[in-house]
């Protein structure tokens, strides 16, 4: 896509995207709509490279608050050309692009008490990478599959024996996201009732990867994952085939 953009603009207009000349650039804004990953200027550099060509270097992208980012472009004209693209959206993050801040809609204020999900479970931001870096590693795997492409999977549990308040299916499935990687809306999580939830992830490995880290256990909170086969029975598969249990 970023190779596609920087050809027709090198092509049609005789322009470059990027320039390596700071006070020769034009500014520009990228907002995210969303991002289930951390971001920071590197990986954003790293995206508009995706997304428009160039070099991620002479963007000199600088974040102006957690979900956007001020990044330069080689011209107006390229720009003025950028600004007329179409949201970018990805299952991980949806962004768009922005003239200045002015023309946004203004944010409600946040209350003082607003905290990340992380910060929220006393868990590290990247805490979800490493763990999908390790699943990477070991199963040459991702954590969750997209139900959509592919109908094998595996069921698994969480049991939830202290939390501050209710779960739901849905907030259930931004917390796994949080501790395990993956998009949380292909772990299809469905509340079994007694405070327990079943979900999807890629393969019985990947639930024997999540088993192996005991309990999640903080101040005020408790979740267990128990193996498939302590909760009564075999791992389920999405297509309906019945599976070898977990060990």
């Amino acid at each position: 896509m970023g190779l596609e953009f920087e050809d027709d603009c090198s092509y049609y207009y005789r322009l470059a995207v990027t320039t390596p000349t700071l006070h020769l650039a034009s500014p520009l804004y990228l907002i995210f709509e969303f991002s289930n990953r951390h971001l920071d200027a590197i990986t954003v550099a790293a995206l508009l490279q995706a997304a428009l060509g160039g070099c991620t270097a002479d963007f000199f992208v600088a974040q102006c608050s957690p979900l956007i980012f001020r990044f330069h472009v080689a011209s107006p004209r390229v720009g003025e050309i950028i600004l007329h693209q179409k949201p970018i959206r990805h299952r991980n993050y949806a962004f768009s692009f922005a003239r200045s801040l002015s023309l946004l809609p203004p944010t409600p204020a946040a209350p003082d008490s607003c905290m990340s999900l992380a910060t929220f479970l006393q868990v590290p931001e990247d805490l979800c990478l490493h763990f999908e870096g390790v699943v990477s590693m070991q199963l040459r795997s991702t954590v969750t599959i997209d139900p959509r492409h592919n109908r094998h999977g595996c069921r698994m549990y969480a049991c939830v024996i202290q939390f501050p308040f209710t779960l739901h299916a849905h907030s259930m499935a931004l917390i796994l996201a949080r501790l395990f990687g993956g998009c949380f809306s292909h772990f299809n999580v469905t509340d079994e009732g007694d405070s327990c939830f079943s979900f999807t992830i890629a393969s019985p490995a990947v639930a024997n990867l999540i088993a192996a880290m005991g309990d999640f256990h903080k101040r005020g909170m408790m979740i267990r994952f128990p193996r498939p086969s302590a909760m009564g029975g075999p791992a389920r598969s999405l297509a309906g085939k019945t599976e070898s249990p977990v060990h």
